[in-house]
């Protein structure tokens, strides 16, 4: 048994100051993840004891769990085989099998070890091999890790986020301190997988060290986070998982994703973004992802001021706008929802009915020729998983259809998905599948609490279905997962976006098949785009986070910089200011490429504080841009409108060229003097200014 000593503290590679916080990674780093999977391998002797402990503080031994006919699964007898699945430059992937020969229930875990980051994935699938239905299998737990501090005294801190529910304080971020009066924490999505909480956090224990971990499921998911003593228990799982399979079946749960730190918390939440930009986020164009400008046809009913332009939009209106758009430098342009067959004015009454509406007389074809002329992508909105009543699917394949809801789980309803779309998407040119919606597990936030929704339209099917960990939702899930991938797999060049309801559906899984996601639907409040952006880029690669930008003055415009730029203007009004609204977009194309670079908030992150900052740094081009804000708020400083910004990530005796946008000027200044701080004033209330470097030349390898 590991020795319970607790003047052990574990060995911390220091990086450089100036790199502290950066993603760098450490070689002590790589070689602890190393070893922690090594320490994970259910069948090599002393590996699996829940006593193992590296370094003194991370917990090894098999880090899942479920029961299987109200037994533990460590009780139970069966046989484990081990075997090699790929061995790539960036990973090492490999497979665990355990067999139960009486009742044929087969588990496979998946082990896959990255390479060039600290970080390792796991995940678990259970298929029936038998010719009889399973016993129930119950309380799956992806992911169950102990963690321990050095010292009885200290306590570990849990950071997390906010989901985007539709609230001013989308993806906030915040902390807790668990302590012997509040030892337990509890997140989860909250019926959806990013309705209440994102599904990344980061577990920070004294002494310098952590675990960032991300959830990959598009569904209800739950983490109990609770310390006792000198320890820390998670267990992360799917909710209410009670499922049975019938011979044959086979399911998968939840991707697990941990990354391991150690040093500065800022460091883990770098790592972890660069780690998710390079290895998950699908590329772009056959590039690294980076985000498009895009406009979306809801919002260019004359910049926002009339009601969302959703079944309202026509060819005649869409048709006019595409060559300002395209003058303004717009890359891509959405036809949202109501597109479809409707003889009603609500857009949400034909969901379903994938006919193209007589109001695009022509299809989509001319539209997306015109775009394509122009160097633009055509987007439309899609959502696969509602049904209406009356709709032809409906009628003429009811097997499909479960409480309005497509079963995705069924090969044949998934397929007739596809094929309806791929046409459309084939033969109409569209670039880009939008797609919205969501099937929701039965519980809500209210007051930090999650509770049974009773009132939710769309929770006919979960409830139906057996719960959010039911057999019929997971292979929802399953087959929403297979839908996207061959949804792609022909269409290499296709755009992925995603909005659920808002953000409601962002986790590593969606991270892995959209390029981007819509924040929630709460817009036109920049204070509190501001804050998500922050919350999110903590969390979340660069360029993931869709916001609209509806004026286009510094304040408004720079307020989505930090994310996907999606203008909602309307360039055909007589007083558009379109030499503004041109260098906006112009301005968000030069600073885009730092967005996939290291985060490094200014301030705090809060709506009612009057500043708010942060910066962008890209360590392989010595470049990046920092935004500061200056809310409306009252300022009792002794000196109102000065700001003291303290650039971080770069080499103390480096030169750099610094230009301030707004005031105009470019000027010189040392890395250790853009660290100490450089002054802004923002005379306005409220103001804005953006902030771009980059390093000269080197004279001497000291610079």
């Amino acid at each position: 048994m590991q020795d319970r000593s607790y003047a052990k503290v574990p060995i911390v590679e220091t990086l450089p100051p100036h790199l502290a916080q950066s993603s760098t990674v450490t070689q002590a780093e790589m070689d602890l993840a190393r070893r922690w999977s090594e320490s994970l391998s259910p069948i090599v002797p002393d590996s699996g004891s829940n006593e193992t402990l590296l370094d003194g503080w991370l917990g090894g031994g098999l880090p899942f769990d479920f029961r299987y006919g109200n037994r533990p699964f460590g009780s139970l007898p069966g046989r484990w085989s081990q075997s090699d699945l790929a061995q790539t430059d960036h990973y090492h992937q490999q497979q665990f099998v355990w067999a139960d020969d009486k009742s044929g229930l087969q588990v496979t875990w998946q082990l896959k070890r990255w390479l060039d980051f600290p970080a390792v994935e796991c995940m678990l699938t259970f298929a029936n091999t038998g010719q009889a239905e399973t016993q129930l299998i119950e309380d799956v737990q992806d992911l169950q890790l102990k963690l321990r501090c050095s010292h009885r005294d200290s306590s570990p801190t849990v950071h997390y986020a906010n989901g985007g529910r539709s609230e001013p304080d989308d993806m906030m971020p915040h902390s807790q301190v668990l302590t012997a009066q509040q030892p337990h924490l509890r997140l989860g999505g909250g019926g959806c997988s990013s309705n209440v909480h994102l599904p990344f956090f980061n577990l920070e224990v004294p002494d310098d060290h952590g675990v960032m971990v991300a959830v990959g499921w598009s569904c209800d998911w739950n983490a109990d986070v609770s310390a006792n003593g000198d320890e820390l228990d998670l267990r992360v799982g799917i909710t209410d998982t009670r499922f049975a399979l019938a011979p044959g079946q086979q399911v998968r749960t939840a991707r697990m994703l941990m990354l391991l730190w150690q040093g500065q918390r800022l460091h883990g939440h770098n790592m972890l973004r660069r780690l998710l930009h390079r290895h998950y986020v699908p590329p772009l164009r056959g590039q690294p992802q980076q985000p498009l400008v895009e406009a979306n046809v809801a919002w260019t009913y004359h910049g926002g001021k009339g009601k969302v332009f959703l079944e309202e939009a026509t060819e005649a209106h869409v048709a006019p706008l595409i060559a300002p758009l395209a003058e303004l430098g717009v890359e891509m342009f959405i036809i949202d929802a109501g597109w479809y067959c409707s003889t009603s004015e609500f857009w949400m009454d034909r969901l379903g009915d994938l006919r193209i509406n007589k109001k695009y007389p022509h299809g989509f074809k001319r539209l997306s020729q015109a775009m394509a002329e122009r160097d633009m992508v055509l987007a439309l909105w899609f959502w696969p998983e509602r049904v209406c009543d009356d709709v032809p699917v409906a009628r003429e394949h009811p097997e499909f259809v479960e409480n309005n809801t497509l079963c995705l789980g069924l090969p044949e309803a998934r397929r007739w998905f596809l094929a309806r779309a791929g046409r459309i998407i084939d033969d109409e040119g569209i670039g880009c599948y939008r797609q919205d919606g969501y099937i929701r597990g039965a519980f809500l936030a209210q007051d930090g609490k999650i509770i049974d929704d009773e009132d939710n339209q769309q929770d006919g099917y979960v409830q139906a279905a057996g719960g959010p960990g039911g057999i019929r939702v997971i292979s929802h899930i399953n087959g929403l997962y297979t839908l996207w991938e061959e949804l792609v797999a022909d269409r290499p060049t296709l755009i992925m976006e995603g909005c659920a309801g808002g953000g409601r559906r962002i986790d590593l899984e969606t991270i892995i098949h959209f390029h981007w996601h819509q924040k929630s639907d709460r817009w036109g409040d920049l204070e509190s785009d501001q804050c998500s952006l922050y919350g999110a880029n903590l969390y979340l690669p660069g360029g993931q986070v869709i916001t609209f930008t509806f004026r286009t003055d510094d304040y408004c415009a720079w307020s989505g910089f930090a994310g996907v730029f999606s203008p909602g203007w309307h360039p055909l009004d007589d007083d558009f200011p379109m030499d503004q609204a041109r260098r906006q977009v112009q301005r968000y194309k030069s600073i885009r490429p730092f967005l996939s670079g290291d985060f490094y908030p200014l301030t705090q992150c809060s709506l009612t504080d009057q500043w708010i900052g942060y910066q962008f740094h890209r360590l392989d081009l010595a470049a990046g841009f920092a935004l500061v804000f200056r809310r409306n708020t009252e300022d009792a400083s002794p000196s109102p409108g000065q700001f003291q910004a303290k650039l971080r990530g770069l080499k103390p005796r480096g030169r750099y060229v610094v230009q301030l946008a707004r005031a105009d000027t470019k000027q010189t200044f040392s890395g250790e003097q853009l660290h100490d701080g450089i002054e802004l004033l923002i005379e306005n209330r409220p103001g804005a200014e953006l902030i771009t470097y980059h390093r000269l030349p080197a004279v001497s390898s000291n610079d």
